[in-house]
C-alpha cells in the first residue's frame, strides 16, 4: 500500500485498533488475512534467510 493511499484512509480508520484497521483495509481490497498462514509464511521466510531449510 502506498503512503498516499494510506493517508487517505486515516479519517475513516483512525479510531480503530490498528489490527482492526488492517483487517478492514484487507477486506476492502478483497484480500484475506489468516493469521496462522501468515505466521507460517513468515517462519518459512525466516528459515530461508537463516539458511535453516
Amino acid at each position: 500500500m502506498k503512503p498516499k493511499e494510506l493517508r487517505g484512509l486515516y479519517l475513516p480508520y483512525h479510531t480503530l485498533d490498528p489490527a482492526q484497521a488492517i483487517e478492514r483495509i484487507l477486506e476492502a481490497k478483497g484480500l484475506c488475512f489468516d493469521e496462522e498462514s501468515q505466521l507460517h509464511r513468515q517462519y518459512e521466510i525466516y528459515k530461508r534467510i537463516r539458511g535453516n531449510e
